[in-house]
């Protein structure tokens, strides 16, 4: 073998040698204690290589806002008659009260019979039932018990009267209002009509209070034809 053949094999013998002189270990074994051989090196586990840190979460941008949808106006609210929160359609229509009158006036004719029926008391009620039909117009019914008591014995009188009313306003039933009735009048007055006026008040409680006066007119028992009178009231009593 020439001397420059033998020289390229020592040279190719040193040079794959070469890392494994100058590595301090080849394997885990070849390190003390708990460390380890990483690249030829060792080194604890502590100072092994750390992975390259994950790259943080950024939240993509958020899409651009999408163009609103035209506003429409808003409905024009339905107008509402004063007096009522709701206008007519959803305003109570029913009324039931009572004529205070109706008491005080059994005792004034009973006041003014004593001449011809000493010891003469009357006791007399007038109840109403009203119902609103349409915003202007309202039917009514009247339910009138008197008791009639002497020293002769005591009996009992009906008047029942049907009507309607007009409400200038159109809230029935509540404001002024226009209007008549007809059939048998209370307190033996016998069959007669009458025209009246009044107002009446009917509060979101359910309370209804009113007043009227009108005329009577009923067959004069005594002398024949017609009588007037004049008929007043006071209501009080519940809507619903």
């Amino acid at each position: 073998m020439s001397q420059r053949h033998l020289l390229r094999v020592l040279l190719a013998t040193s040079a794959l040698a070469a890392p494994a002189a100058y590595a301090d270990c080849t394997k885990d074994t070849d390190c003390k204690g708990d460390r380890i051989c990483e690249r030829g090196a060792c080194v604890s586990p502590s100072e092994r290589s750390q992975p390259p840190p994950q790259p943080e979460y950024v939240a993509p941008p958020p899409p651009p806002n999408p163009t609103p949808p035209p506003v429409r106006p808003a409905p024009r609210p339905r107008p509402v008659s004063p007096g009522s929160e709701q206008g007519w359609d959803g305003s109570r229509k029913n009324v039931v009260s009572y004529n205070l009158f109706s008491t005080v006036s059994g005792f004034l004719i009973a006041a003014g019979l004593q001449a011809q029926d000493p010891g003469l008391t009357i006791i007399g009620f007038t109840f109403l039932y009203e119902r609103a039909l349409l915003p202007n117009v309202s039917l009514f019914a009247t339910l009138s018990p008197s008791f009639w008591n002497d020293p002769f014995g005591f009996i009992a009188y009906w008047g029942i009267t049907v009507g309607g009313r007009y409400y200038l306003f159109g809230q029935a039933p509540s404001g002024f209002w226009l209007g008549g009735e007809l059939g048998l009048l209370p307190y033996d007055l016998g069959p007669g009509l009458g025209m009246e006026g009044g107002y009446q008040w009917t509060l979101d409680s359910g309370l209804t209070l009113g007043v009227l006066g009108g005329v009577l007119f009923a067959p004069d028992k005594q002398n024949g034809g017609i009588q007037p009178g004049v008929g007043l009231g006071g209501l009080i009593g519940w809507n619903f």
